[in-house]
């Protein structure tokens, strides 16, 4: 056997790999995006933890579970991708890769996939969803130092509602709320075992005006916060990276080494089929005539 026919099925299965390869890359290509930021560490956080500790949390709360629900969420993904919203999560923690730039307080997060404004997008949504989470937070914390202020007017407006009633009481007074009685109880000379009663309602009067001052201030509309320095947004790259080698990559390449085994072996079979029915004898037996001239 011809060493040429046991080279042509090798020869066919390596011509199928590559052209499975090239079809698929003309079919779909792989275009990228990345954004990079500078995240803004909050006052208040933990004098304990390092930064870059601090930093890698945040990498890991932009790349994580519940960041991407959000993103799912905000872009309506499972409509758009026709996917549960797990499925949905799950595809953006293989497309979307966080990472720290090493020895710096950089985040990049990039993304692949056949669409160059779909990938984009993907990017700075994962960042603007971390984004609004920290908004959300601070304006829940908000909301609940409001609650704690007006429950502290509340109990400190009673309990200098009581301390006065019992104070115009012992002094033989009549009680109406504030005014010219707050003024009277404020200075008059009472008997020494009032005092102390007098001190603490003084006191509480102090601390209603400062909650009072708080209430007010923590009413006001909150700033949203920066969360971090956009130092590159993500942006459509028109030009392909090169293919995206998935599952649907497989069928291509199956179908293309088939084909050159399919060639090489039909190749080797008809060389065989030459080689057992030849045309013209390899060693043509000589005639009388040729045989007596020798």
């Amino acid at each position: 056997m011809k060493p040429t026919l046991l080279l042509l099925p090798l020869g066919g299965l390596l011509a199928g790999l590559l052209a499975a390869t090239f079809i698929y890359t003309i079919e779909q290509p792989v275009y990228g995006s990345k954004a990079v930021c500078r995240p803004i560490r909050p006052e208040g956080t933990p004098g304990d933890v390092s930064h870059r500790e601090w930093l890698n949390t945040e990498a890991g709360i932009l790349g994580s579970a519940a960041n991407f629900q959000r993103v799912t969420r905000d872009l309506n993904l499972e409509h758009e991708w026709k996917l549960s919203g797990s499925e949905c999560v799950s595809k953006l923690q293989k497309t979307i890769q966080v990472t720290v730039r090493p020895d710096t307080s950089l985040i990049e997060i990039t993304s692949r996939g056949e669409k160059p404004e779909t990938v984009a997008t993907l990017v700075n949504a994962t960042l603007a969803a971390r984004e609004a989470q920290v908004n959300d937070a601070l304006h829940q914390d908000q909301k609940l130092h409001q609650y704690a202020l007006q429950g502290r007017v509340t109990m400190l407006t009673e309990s200098i509602t009581a301390r006065r009633a019992a104070l115009c009481t012992a002094a033989g007074k009549e009680n109406p709320a504030g005014g010219a009685t707050d003024e009277w109880l404020a200075t008059a000379a009472l008997a020494p075992e009032l005092e102390p009663l007098r001190q603490a309602w003084q006191s509480e009067k102090r601390q209603l005006d400062w909650a009072r001052d708080q209430l007010a201030t923590a009413m006001l509309p909150a700033n949203a916060r920066i969360y971090a320095e956009i130092l590159q947004k993500a942006e459509p790259v028109l030009e392909p990276e090169g293919p995206l080698w998935t599952s649907r990559a497989l069928p291509w390449s199956l179908a293309g080494a088939a084909a050159g085994l399919a060639a090489g072996a039909a190749a080797r079979a008809l060389g065989r089929r030459q080689s057992k029915h030849p045309d013209n004898p390899r060693h043509p037996v000589s005639t009388p005539l040729e045989a007596a001239e020798f």
